[in-house]
């Protein structure tokens, strides 16, 4: 996996959530006389993007040996917890949510950007809690 493959969709996240965001919207997801798109858009700037640039800074210039999608690594627990807190929770769940509201609107971009976002959220979160090797340190 390239750092480009992972860090490219971290850094347009908050674009991909607004095509979204304006495609289900369009595909009436959400009622008419509801709330603003903006206010998930920019509670996602607030909450979850500056949990996502964290994860991305852990992300070091160089391919993965053995790339395999690791919830835990035994030698790192506290960064393991914690990645796994506020990674999968938080930002796994939020993509999972728009993938399903996408689903069921039928709007096919959306899944895909979805889905998509997934993957670069799990794989940026196993490629941050890597074993360094000592050459690295």
């Amino acid at each position: 996996m390239k750092r480009l493959f992972l860090s490219f969709p971290v850094w347009v996240s908050p674009v991909l959530l607004g095509i979204v965001l304006f495609e289900t919207m369009s595909n009436e997801a959400y009622p008419s006389d509801g709330d603003s798109i903006g206010i998930p858009l920019f509670s996602y700037l607030i909450f979850f993007y500056p949990i996502a640039l964290y994860l991305l800074s852990k992300v070091k210039a160089r391919t993965l040996s053995q790339p395999k999608l690791k919830l835990w690594n035994s030698n790192r627990n506290i960064f393991s917890f914690f990645s796994l807190v506020l990674s999968i929770y938080p930002l796994g769940f939020l993509w999972v949510a728009f993938f399903l509201v996408a689903f069921s609107t039928k709007s096919y971009a959306s899944i895909a950007i979805c889905g998509y976002m997934i993957l670069a959220t799990l794989g940026v979160r196993t490629y941050a809690i890597q074993e360094q090797h000592p050459s690295e340190q």
